[in-house]
């Protein structure tokens, strides 16, 4: 209990090969990490980083938002509502610095991880009396005092703001019917069979499903309340949902298509890849696909992006996609890993489930996407490409309508 680590040392000296056998390496070197605020805390003869001036100023704004108004005056404090502090505190900071570097939330790898932070802290500042404008409020001070060092929060203040305010408000619309349904359950005495206090895996992946609550919080909640959760049993009935949803869309065409007029719309697909790179190209690297419908007539596309596009940007996509149909370029696939095609700069949904190969469609220089088609051969039989619509379908989401004249 006497000592922290604040600082380790790895000696990068050897190779080991399959055969287990150790051979030098031609440069060898030391890998050093230190923890620059563990170190100031223990120079200045502290508990924890939470007492250094790093944590200071965001400290006293969660107290001062709070039911608990001298809060942050003991910053190492044992009881629930210093622990709810710190962890809001902590959350919010590291939520702020991977927005910063491009990461925004989702269900899946990094994105996970930052929603999971988000959520989490949230969550916390409830149970201190926050319910509105936590992250936000926060993430200004970090901001203010990091952004010198980082100078990309400075320059991404307002996407920050915006993606933490658009998570704070969906999640909060939830919360607090979830933690209602959870105190319902234990109500109901489920899941206290032989064994103890078990939360039955179903009922865990229901709150992850209808109310959006990561697994490590329902577990989370579960100890407040003295319950166990059924991990093996949650990750069985998320495989059930994912292996359901698969099924489903083996029974539709590919990218949205309704399969009325499979010619026509094999083009309107084709020129949605094409939209989709320009999109990037002239609006920004945010831009991800949300949704697509396709039939005879027309092409459906939502993204994310906050903004109406203006008339310039909106020229500058039609020219792209027109330019590209000019080209008269072949379209083919390849077959390989989805990480080799993530590697190679290949857009795609990568919230879906992608199988252990993907197909990823090329024209050109004009689009790289991963896609289970089908698609026009060239593409110079699509014809003029036009947007003729624009509309806004939700925080964060654009729609785009475009046909092939």
């Amino acid at each position: 209990e006497r000592w922290v680590e604040i600082w380790n040392n790895v000696f990068m000296q050897f190779n080991k090969q399959e055969d287990g056998k150790l051979t030098d390496l031609p440069n060898q070197n030391i890998d050093t990490g230190m923890g620059l605020e563990r170190t100031v805390a223990v120079l200045n003869g502290f508990k924890s980083v939470y007492q250094t001036d790093a944590f200071a100023n965001i400290l006293q704004e969660i107290s001062r938002h709070s039911d608990y108004q001298d809060l942050h005056l003991d910053p190492v404090g044992e009881k629930p509502e210093h622990n709810s502090m710190r962890i809001v505190a902590d959350h919010i900071r590291s939520g702020v610095i991977m927005i910063g570097d491009g990461i925004a939330p989702s269900n899946v790898e990094r994105g996970y991880i930052l929603r999971r932070l988000l959520r989490r802290a949230i969550r916390h500042g409830r149970k201190l009396g926050i319910n509105n404008n936590l992250c936000q409020s926060i993430a200004k001070i970090v901001i203010a005092e990091m952004g010198e060092a980082y100078p990309e929060l400075r320059q991404k203040k307002d996407e920050i703001l915006s993606a933490l305010e658009a998570e704070e408000k969906q999640f909060r619309s939830t919360l607090e019917k979830g933690e209602r349904e959870f105190l319902k359950i234990i109500e109901r005495g489920m899941g206290q069979g032989s064994g103890g206090k078990i939360l039955e895996g179903e009922t865990a992946f229901d709150l992850y499903q209808t109310y959006g609550f990561p697994i490590e919080m329902t577990e989370e909640i579960a100890r407040e309340h003295g319950y166990e959760v059924d991990i093996k049993g949650f990750e069985k009935a998320h495989e059930a949902h994912q292996q359901k949803s698969r099924e489903g869309a083996a029974g539709r065409f590919a990218g949205g298509l309704s399969g009325e007029d499979l010619e026509a719309e094999k083009k309107l697909h084709t020129a949605t890849h094409l939209m989709n790179a320009a999109l990037k190209k002239y609006v920004g690297e945010h831009v991800h696909q949300k949704g697509a419908h396709i039939n005879a007539e027309r092409l459906r596309f939502d993204f994310t992006h906050e903004d109406k596009l203006d008339d310039e940007t909106v020229a500058k996509i039609e020219q792209y996609v027109n330019e590209a149909i000019a080209a008269d370029v072949e379209i083919g696939y390849t077959e390989m890993p989805v990480e080799e095609a993530k590697a190679k700069g290949a857009i795609g949904i990568f919230t879906d489930r992608y199988g252990e190969k993907v197909k990823v469609y090329q024209m050109g220089d004009h689009s790289l996407e991963i896609c289970g088609g089908p698609h026009a051969d060239r593409t110079g039989e699509l014809g003029t490409f036009k947007i003729k619509k624009q509309e806004n379908v939700g925080k964060g989401v654009r729609r785009i309508k475009a046909v092939l004249v």
